[in-house]
């Protein structure tokens, strides 16, 4: 969309400048309030804290005061009465400047915790100040990024990152409604004609050369997971899901030195081609089971889902 300067004639501007700028007031407007805000609560935990330490000095000047005063006076010697009674009120007075000390402590933290919650109201507020006017524009010379994580039976999870050259920085978390394209896991194909990687193929009919051909990676393909301990037949259905792909997946109760070697300290399975499913190469442990007789294609959907699977078990 182009938009006209005042007096009609077009301008390099690809936004509209006037809400932008009125929305941008808006801010400032909640961002000044909050700040003030911040510094009042701040100027207040300051007052606060410094009566704190001025009653808590008075009780202790107080304790040590009446200590003096009763140790200045003759009260006879060893176990008289009066420094018997001398002793109980020194005992006594500290006892009750310690418990009052405790009280002015507990008080003030009482307060500082209150402080705490309207400070972080404050700062919440500028994070949705903030928030609206990154969903209503895009601040000048910045840069977004869409991520889409696919989720089994929800939509898919969206995340808008945006990045500024005033230094501003921000993680939008957005709502996919049911009704859209990505309101459920969507095959590739639904949102690119070709899915495709580059990968060595050796062909030819006089001499067999590698060259690099295009892979497919949106056609079907069956894994087997071979005797998976609990759990890992679900985290590799999750990256199936998650690569938006379309890979039959089948545990069998197979078992092998391959994986179950490893079963005493590991949870283990085997990623394997479909075997007991018949879906396998008919080369296995032939003399054909050769560079030209591999199919790129399912190695290259098998290694993109293993990588997956590896990505998720890291988090």
């Amino acid at each position: 969309m182009s938009y006209l300067y005042g007096d009609s004639t077009p301008s390099p501007l690809e936004v509209n400048f006037v809400d932008f700028l009125r929305d941008s007031l808006d801010f400032c407007v909640e961002l000044s309030l909050s700040t003030d805000g911040l510094q009042r609560e701040a100027e207040r935990g300051d007052a606060l804290r410094s009566a704190a330490r001025g009653d808590i000095d008075r009780l202790e000047k107080l304790g040590s005061g009446v200590a003096l005063a009763v140790k200045s006076l003759s009260v006879g010697e060893g176990d008289s009465p009066t420094a018997r009674c001398a002793l109980a009120i020194i005992r006594s007075t500290s006892d009750r400047v310690r418990s009052d000390v405790q009280e002015v402590n507990a008080a003030l933290e009482t307060e500082e915790a209150k402080l705490e919650v309207a400070r972080a109201g404050e700062r919440q507020n500028c994070v949705k100040a903030l928030g609206q006017l990154l969903l209503r524009h895009d601040l000048p010379e910045s840069s977004a990024t869409l991520t889409l994580k696919a989720r089994a039976n929800a939509p898919y999870a969206a995340q808008l990152r945006t990045a500024s050259s005033l230094g501003v920085v921000a993680t939008i978390e957005l709502e996919v409604p049911s009704s859209d394209l990505f309101g459920h896991v969507v095959r590739v194909d639904r949102v690119l004609d070709r899915l495709e990687v580059e990968a060595p193929e050796v062909g030819g009919w006089l001499h067999k050369e590698r060259k690099m051909r295009p892979q497919r990676l949106e056609k079907l393909h069956l894994i087997e997971l071979e005797l998976p301990d609990t759990g890992l037949a679900e985290i590799y259905q999750t990256a199936v899901v998650e690569l938006g792909a379309s890979i039959p997946i089948k545990t069998t109760r197979t078992g092998s030195t391959d994986h179950a070697s490893f079963r005493p300290l590991f949870l283990a399975t085997g990623v394997t081609e479909g075997f007991t499913s018949g879906d396998t190469t008919p080369y296995y442990h032939k003399v054909g089971d050769t560079w030209d007789t591999v199919k790129f294609g399912y190695l290259a959907s098998t290694t993109a889902l293993v990588n997956r699977v590896m990505a998720d078990l890291s988090r």
